[in-house]
């Protein structure tokens, strides 16, 4: 199954001046078979997901991009997100409490949003993203 992990709506995220419906019929055309919603600090989304997957007849899967102390995480399986920022090691700790799972997103970004050097460091990442569309290629051949 082909899914991209970490995408974002116009509805729920300022990053993003796309739909959900133009995001799903964009994936179709590339021959993706699901999509995740993942928007900074908002997990809004999640509370319509079911009528979304019904209405496009596409997986939609819920989640959520978090700013931590230490750089950007996507995360899904999370119902609530904490109140104060935390560390990445402290953030994956509550989304693997919560039975989630923690992404590290375009760790190698120049922003100061991504791990970087904590990649060696965190434990109970799932994943890395490898590759992002709003990130250099250089930064995310180092990732990948």
């Amino acid at each position: 199954m082909k899914v991209d992990l970490h995408l974002h709506d116009s509805k729920y995220s300022n990053d993003s001046r796309v739909s959900i419906a133009e995001i799903i019929e964009e994936a179709k055309k590339k021959g993706l078979d699901g999509i995740a919603l993942t928007n900074h600090e908002n997990i809004e989304v999640k509370k319509e997901v079911e009528e979304l997957v019904k209405k496009y007849q596409f997986p939609i899967f819920p989640g959520v991009e978090y700013l931590t102390k230490d750089g950007d995480i996507v995360a899904f399986g999370v119902d609530k997100l904490p109140e104060e920022q935390l560390t990445a090691q402290e953030f994956i700790d509550y989304v693997n409490n919560c039975g989630g799972v923690c992404t590290a997103a375009h760790p190698f970004r120049t922003n100061n949003r991504g791990l970087k050097e904590k990649l060696n460091i965190v434990k109970g990442l799932t994943a890395i993203e490898g590759y992002n569309g709003s990130t250099q290629d250089i930064h995310n051949d180092m990732a990948a």
